[in-house]
């Protein structure tokens, strides 16, 4: 009887353990970088858009549009590797002014992530008299190369949505709880009949 004992405990030990573990909390992911960063002035439309996250995102549910100089937010084409969404630029929507990009992207956790990054395409003037780079007050010039090179992580704009699949982990969570008890109980009443 007391292998079976041991055997009891040991099961015991290991339903209340689980019990007294919370409910795990997901990291969701979120948007980490971009390619032009965010409020970038660059000389020339960029062939591709990337956006950066801190996980993988599912490629089914990944989608991106483009605003251009105020015009209507055009869908684009993309992809996904790993942790970053890779849109390509199409020759129709490569204009001077003010860009938009939207994404939408779910992680591979299940989490929506929506946000927009603006940047600006402003053509370098072709002067022979002007320095390449831009005055400023103190006598010394800003590059639009240094602009275009910036790495400064952008802030996703919008919002996260809700998370369409917490009521699942939320039952799942109840279900490891109640099979934690059933199992301490049924350890509970083993010990005792063993020792009656």
């Amino acid at each position: 009887m007391s292998r079976l004992r041991t055997l009891l405990m040991v099961v015991s030990v290991a339903a209340g353990a689980l019990l007294s573990v919370p409910a795990p909390v997901a990291a969701h992911s979120e948007l980490t970088s971009s390619t032009p960063p965010a409020n970038a002035v660059l000389a020339s439309a960029p062939p591709t858009v990337r956006a950066m996250f801190s996980d993988r995102i599912e490629p089914k549910f990944s989608k991106a549009t483009l605003t251009v100089a105020g015009g209507d937010p055009r869908p684009v084409p993309v992809t996904v590797d790993g942790k970053t969404l890779k849109a390509t630029v199409p020759d129709s929507l490569k204009a001077a002014g003010a860009w938009k990009f939207s994404f939408r992207v779910v992680s591979v956790d299940g989490h929506p992530i929506s946000g927009t990054i603006p940047f600006t395409v402003r053509p370098a003037t072709t002067s022979t008299s002007a320095p390449t780079g831009t005055p400023t007050a103190s006598g010394g010039s800003t590059s639009v190369a240094a602009a275009k090179t910036s790495t400064t992580p952008p802030p996703a704009s919008g919002h996260q949505d809700s998370d369409p699949l917490q009521p699942r982990r939320r039952l799942i969570y109840w279900v490891a709880g109640i099979v934690g008890a059933m199992l301490l109980l049924a350890a509970g009443l083993f010990w005792a009949r063993d020792r009656g």
